[in-house]
């Protein structure tokens, strides 16, 4: 199982933006109201992260899951990206 821990929270209005992150460096997000936030739990159950950000690149492995006219999320170079950084930024409107 994938072991989550909170990268950061933002909440925008009635919503909250949560960034999650496994041991590899892998990151995920969760979006949910902000009156439900204590009923929200980091995933327990999960076998492989979801990356935020899917790409795939040719001469990228297929996933062993792929089969024609299947979507090719978590492709090899998604399953590569890992976290380097987060900045918050103030922008005066």
């Amino acid at each position: 199982m994938v072991n989550f821990s909170t990268l950061s929270t933002f909440t925008f209005d009635d919503m909250v933006l949560h960034y999650i992150i496994d041991e590899d460096g892998h990151v995920e997000w969760m979006i949910y109201p902000q009156e439900k936030k204590d009923l929200v739990k980091l995933p327990d159950h999960q076998r492989t992260p979801i990356s935020l950000v899917q790409a795939k690149l040719a001469g990228d492995a297929y996933d062993k899951n792929f089969s024609n006219g299947m979507t090719m999320y978590n492709s090899e170079t998604a399953r590569n990206l890992t976290f380097v950084g987060q900045k918050k930024m103030q922008i005066n409107a």
